[in-house]
């Protein structure tokens, strides 16, 4: 999943997040720069490499395609990309393809046997890696002794290099709020590969679609970093939690989920002494895409602690209006309504 950084009323300003970064808010005045900048919605597509590629075709994603797919030139481009998807998720689960069902592939037939792990941010793939595994850590994972587990956004970007590697033209794809899959042109058409399942609910998927609106290398690269920023806050790394969103607004400052998670990630560090700043960053992603309900639910959470309730209602209603099942938001609003106590008056407080 894409990991945003989710502000609630009841804890998020005065969380303690363990050791503060080292740096002022004032020394982050590029950031503010960039805050200050005109939003550019151009077609940019190399991404600054300023730090590790989770995109790269590394010595390991070719060996592993090679080993898995000798006869590469010789095998049709769906039955390649079905043998590499195959590859990549527990021999327990099943894809089905054109009514025929494929299991997964084991380890003696070159699988890598990744399980789904989408919330742990102590995974010990996780904490190696400071925070994100990129495609190399996963299939080096057994070498080292590991248990490979992946989100469905690292998984997106491991089977996005392994089809490249095979000469294929794929790219990751945002869906709603939180997921990612791969999209793959293959013999013409295009198709959907999710490998991310959640067992006896959500199957591995393999389907035909309609050219997807897909990420570019570089919103990918900026999708890396913020998660991966996520995931270091959560493990209390916050002056690499903070280098890593910096990095994401350098690659791409037109970014709604960067600036949302920087914005989390700045009142969460720096508590009320962050609030403008954090409040400057909600603005900038609902001015890059108003239906972000995520920003609406934090900003809302600063105007709740500034004592402006009412101008958070409206922007908790608007994110429901957007998200009806917005639980944060729904939450929010019940409590600013009066919570527990509207029922013994029978209305709203």
């Amino acid at each position: 999943m894409f990991n945003y950084i989710l502000l609630t009323q009841e804890n998020e300003i005065r969380a303690d997040f363990g050791r503060y970064i080292s740096v002022s808010i004032g020394k982050l005045e590029h950031i503010r720069q960039t805050l200050a900048k005109p939003i550019n919605r151009g077609t940019l597509e190399t991404p600054r490499r300023i730090g590790p590629d989770p995109l790269a075709i590394t010595p390991e994603v070719s060996r592993h395609v090679t080993n898995l797919i000798p006869n590469l030139r010789a095998l049709p481009a769906l039955d390649a990309a079905l043998k590499l998807f195959r590859s990549v998720i527990p021999a327990s689960q099943k894809i089905t393809f054109g009514g025929v069902a494929y299991p997964g592939l084991p380890e003696e037939e070159g699988g890598l046997e990744i399980y789904c792990n989408p919330s742990d941010a102590n995974h010990v793939m996780r904490r190696e890696t400071e925070g994100f595994p990129l495609p190399t850590d996963l299939i080096t994972a057994r070498e080292k002794d590991f248990s490979p587990a992946a989100k469905c956004i690292e998984y997106s970007f491991l089977l996005t290099v392994l089809l490249r590697a095979a000469g294929l033209e794929a790219y990751p794809v945002k869906e709603g709020l939180e997921h990612v899959f791969v999209a793959a042109k293959l013999s013409g058409q295009w198709y959907k590969l999710d490998a991310f399942y959640i067992s006896g609910k959500i199957p591995p998927r393999f389907e035909s679609i309609a050219k997807p609106a897909y990420l570019s290398d570089r919103q990918s690269m900026a999708m890396f970093y913020c998660n991966k920023a996520e995931t270091l806050r959560k493990q209390c790394r916050s002056e690499k939690a903070m280098a890593a969103i910096q990095n994401a607004i350098e690659i791409e400052p037109d970014s709604t989920e960067t600036w949302t998670n920087y914005g989390a990630l700045i009142l969460t560090l720096y508590k009320k002494e962050g609030q403008a700043e954090a409040e400057q960053a909600f603005e900038r992603a609902l001015e890059i895409d108003p239906r972000n309900v995520c920003a609406l639910n934090n900003k809302a959470v600063i105007l709740i602690n500034l004592g402006k309730t009412e101008e958070a209602k409206t922007l908790l209603k608007r994110a429901l209006e957007i998200d009806p099942g917005y639980e944060s938001a729904k939450r929010a609003l019940w409590n600013l309504n009066g919570g527990p106590l509207q029922f013994l008056f029978g209305r709203p407080l």
